[in-house]
């Protein structure tokens, strides 16, 4: 079981949201009330790796089986800030895009660093985006993936979350209780407002798939 620890957390820009956070052998359900999880189809990406390169506006994060580019513009990070970023572990927090999916490329709305004890925020996310910021004051394994997503299509053991002109598969056959059998504690539909745990691994970016170790529903379907 993943140990969750928790410590005092700076935020730059924006507030930092409330989030749902899960032990690796939990599936739950939460019904969100507020708009923000129901206003948005978009699919985000929350991951944890270490950085290997910091480059202009640019950081290379390795998350122990591969490595991403990811854009921090939006953060506006001061230069000290961003000259302390190498070596250092982080959570990158953003929209998922086809653009990932081909090219490994993310351009991060959050960046928590752990050795600085701070999480930056854009400035332009909003109340409506607030699922998209989970976990990202609470220290995990390099390579702990959190996506949350709109349902967009479903069979007996999987489900699919859009990217954009793609789609990522998210498998649950191997979750405790599977909400997509008979014999789960609950269903879910197509439109319903999910968030997964997992972990990153080629499967994402080759074959477009992942397996959940948790799940959290956020809002059913409208």
């Amino acid at each position: 079981m993943t140990k969750l620890r928790f410590q005092p957390v700076k935020l730059v820009g924006a507030s930092l949201m409330g989030s749902v956070l899960l032990s690796a052998a939990a599936l739950a359900e939460t019904t969100a009330t507020s708009a923000s999880t129901m206003a948005t189809d978009a699919t985000w990406i929350t991951i944890q790796g270490d950085v290997t390169q910091v480059d202009s506006h640019f950081i290379t994060v390795d998350t122990g089986d591969g490595s991403m580019t990811v854009d921090t513009s939006l953060l506006q990070l001061d230069q000290p800030a961003f000259a302390q970023m190498k070596d250092s572990k982080v959570t990158v927090t953003a929209q998922m895009s086809d653009e990932f999916m081909t090219s490994h490329r993310l351009s991060a709305t959050g960046l928590y660093v752990q050795s600085l004890g701070t999480a930056f925020v854009s400035p332009d996310v909003s109340p409506q985006q607030a699922d998209a910021i989970t976990g990202n004051a609470v220290d995990r394994e390099t390579g702990a993936m959190t996506l949350t997503g709109t349902i967009t299509a479903i069979s007996e053991d999987a489900f699919q979350f859009s990217t954009g002109k793609n789609s990522i598969t998210v498998e649950t056959d191997d979750l405790d209780n599977n909400p997509l059998d008979k014999e789960g504690y609950y269903q879910l539909s197509q439109g319903d407002r999910v968030s997964i745990t997992t972990t990153f691994d080629d499967d994402l970016t080759e074959d477009f798939e992942v397996e959940a170790d948790t799940l959290t529903r956020l809002s059913h379907a409208e």
